[in-house]
C-alpha cells in the first residue's frame, strides 16, 4: 500500500502526492540521466546526483557512503542510485567499489 500526502502550495492550491520508493526514485534518476559518476577507484567512489530538488555529491570511502542531501536515513535515493551504476559495473569489468 502506498502512501499519499496531501501538499498545500502557496498559490499552486492542494495536491496529492504518493510516495515513491527509495528504489523506485534511484531508478528514475538512472533512466533520466542524472547521476554522474566522476571516480571509482577501489573503495573509493565519487558522484553527483541531480535529485528533484538539487544536485547533491555523493562519496563512498573506506568509512561507507555518504550524501549532501538533508535525507537523514541510513541510504537515500542518491546513494542507492550511485550504487546501482557501481554493481552494474561488475558484469563488465569484474570489480566494484566496494571490493
Amino acid at each position: 500500500m502506498r502512501q499519499v500526502r496531501i501538499l498545500e502550495t502557496p498559490g499552486l492550491g492542494v495536491r496529492r502526492m504518493t510516495a515513491e520508493s527509495v528504489t523506485a526514485k534511484a531508478a528514475r534518476y538512472l533512466t533520466a540521466g542524472r547521476v554522474l559518476v566522476i571516480r571509482v577507484d577501489g573503495d573509493l567512489v565519487d558522484a553527483r546526483v541531480r535529485g528533484d530538488s538539487g544536485t547533491y555529491i555523493v562519496r563512498r570511502d573506506p568509512g561507507g557512503w555518504w550524501c549532501s542531501c538533508p535525507v537523514r536515513r541510513p541510504e537515500c535515493s542518491h546513494i542507492t542510485a550511485v550504487r546501482l551504476v557501481t554493481v552494474a559495473t561488475v558484469a563488465t569489468t569484474g570489480r566494484t567499489a566496494t571490493e
